[in-house]
Parts: structure tokens; sequence; C-alpha cells
């Protein structure tokens, strides 16, 4: 659901979700969690024309997606597990050492943070896996044509490169590969334009 809280409610929305979810971490201190965000975004003119080499003109929002948590443990690194506050009860899993779809059986929403660990992978040539334990939190609102799946995307990214320290990867570069995930694994032939202003997008 949309609301107007301040980003540090969102945060705090987010941790209390992790440790909920999480209960084996407990005694992790809030300190060593890491924290992500990604704002929505408004398009003022153009709507439909940045796949088509047209221009827009959009505008990152202050309603957010915020990913809080940690790496896997050692004894299971190459799985990530995902509690999101839109799903409540459910937790997505999946191979965070693998560039494969994930399973028709899985939660769709899955796609898209598995889509940019698959393209992360790909794009470093890593071989270690990017496992995390992560709640998710969003006030960017589905459907409404606010970009949540980009919120999504680039919140994700954000936090595996700060989570990993994944080194020399610009902001638009991140966008680009955001794209590319919504591309190969959510079956959407988006442009640039929802990844680019949430990714590069600056206060004032």
């Amino acid at each position: 659901m949309a609301g107007s809280d301040s980003s540090d409610v969102v945060v705090e929305e987010a941790v209390a979700l992790f440790y909920a979810t999480f209960k084996q971490h407990q005694a992790v201190p809030r300190e060593a969690l890491t924290i992500a965000c990604a704002p929505g975004r408004v398009n003022l003119i153009g709507e439909h024309t940045d796949y088509n080499d047209g221009f827009v003109c959009p505008l990152a929002l202050d309603k957010t997606t915020v990913v809080v948590g940690i790496r896997a443990p050692q004894d299971d690194a190459a799985t990530t597990q995902l509690a999101s506050a839109s799903f409540p009860g459910e937790v997505l899993s999946f191979a965070a050492d693998s560039v494969e779809q994930l399973e028709k059986t899985q939660p769709s929403w899955g796609n898209y943070p598995k889509g940019v660990t698959a393209v992360y992978l790909k794009h470093l040539q890593r071989k270690a896996p990017l496992g995390v334990h992560a709640a998710v939190v969003s006030r960017v609102p589905f459907g409404s044509g606010l970009s949540s799946s980009a919120a999504l995307e680039v919140g994700y990214a954000t936090f595996l490169e700060s989570l990993f320290e994944l080194q020399g990867i610009s902001p638009i570069q991140k966008a680009l590969l955001c794209q590319q995930a919504e591309h190969e694994y959510c079956n959407v032939p988006c442009g640039i334009m929802d990844q680019f202003i949430s990714s590069c997008g600056q206060k004032d």
C-alpha cells in the first residue's frame, strides 16, 4: 500500500520484518545489517516513448523500496531467502549461484531479485554465490504506474553491491543491468527510463 511515511519509518519496518522472519539472526546487531533503498518514479511527459527513442521527463518519488539483510550463512551461502511485507507469511527461496530462471511454482515477484542476482553473476563473471537473508518493504504501490518493479530491482541491486562490496558498477550500469533482469527474467520488454531514474535520481 502507498503511504506518506519517511524513509526512516520504512527502514524500521524492514528491520523489524527481518528479525521477525529470521529468528535465527536475533543476535545480529542492527548496525551489522546492510540497508539499501530505491525510489519509484512519476513521468511528467513521454509515457511509452523511452523504448522508441523518444523523450521523457521522469522524476524520482519519495516513495521507496527498502531492502535490509545480511549474507546467507556459510553453510547455505548459495541460497537466498527473502521476506516481503507485501506478501506476509511467505519466504521466497532461490539459488544464488545460478543464472537459471525461477521455477514456475515460485512467487512471480521473485523473478525481480532472482533476475538481478543472475545478471550480476554474469556481468561480474562471479563464481561465488550472492546468497542473502533479507526483508523487503515498499511504499511504491503495485500496478500504479510508479515503477514498483524498477524500485525493487534497483534497491536489490544496491543492496547486493553494498553487502558483497561489488565494485566498478556505475549508477547507469546498474540501471542497464536491472533493465536486463526485467527483460530476461520477467519477460517485460521495458525501456530504460524506470531503472535509470530509480538508480540515478537525486534529491533537488
